[in-house]
């Protein structure tokens, strides 16, 4: 899913058909300054939402491969910006120990493989986000959005129920499935 796809069903939402009529044209310069200034907001609000859903709620998880500088990988090297380690690995596929700094991980080896989250850059109208559909459903990021941008128009009752929504749909991405409780004894 694009940021485009996303801003699309947002504006939807929000009624806004210029800025619908803009991400569909094949002539995006016919369009006025506000137009314009719309779908910047709205993709500013979309990577707000996104990255609290990275650093708080669903994080986004990449494996890579790195060669160690003297035992050390520097987080300068990662292709991304490193929010939790999940794992280590050495060249045989076990785990490894390491130790954190302010600027690297000391590991025991000259290539592992780091599994990690990562903290979204900035995306653009044309940019992938990095969850699948099945991860995170893009009405949900729309809701978000929609909050967001409401709180900007200072359209406060509108940014609450788009809230309501986009938390209602994380609690149910978030709940643990097929869970059983026990039944209450009474004496």
């Amino acid at each position: 899913m694009t940021v485009k796809d996303v801003i699309k069903i947002t504006a939807t939402l929000l009624g806004r058909e210029k800025v619908l009529e803009y991400l569909s044209s094949e002539n995006p310069d016919s369009f006025d300054a506000q137009t314009l200034c719309q779908v910047d907001v709205m993709t500013r609000c979309l990577n707000i939402v996104i990255n609290e859903l990275a650093c708080t709620y669903v994080p986004m998880t990449i494996r890579e491969t790195v060669e160690t500088r003297q035992g050390k990988v520097y987080f300068s090297d990662l292709k991304e910006t490193l929010l939790k380690i999940r794992s280590i690995t050495g060249e045989n596929g076990r785990q490894l120990t390491y130790k954190l700094s302010a600027e690297y991980i000391v590991v025991d080896s000259a290539k592992v493989d780091i599994e990690y989250d990562f903290v979204p850059c900035n995306y653009g109208i044309t940019d992938v986000i990095g969850y699948k559909e099945s991860q995170i459903p893009v009405r949900i990021l729309a809701y978000g959005a929609c909050a967001e941008f409401c709180l900007t128009e200072r359209a406060f009752d509108d940014a609450v129920v788009f809230h309501k929504k986009y938390m209602d749909g994380i609690a149910e991405i978030c709940s643990p499935k097929n869970v059983k409780i026990r039944a209450r004894g009474f004496i």
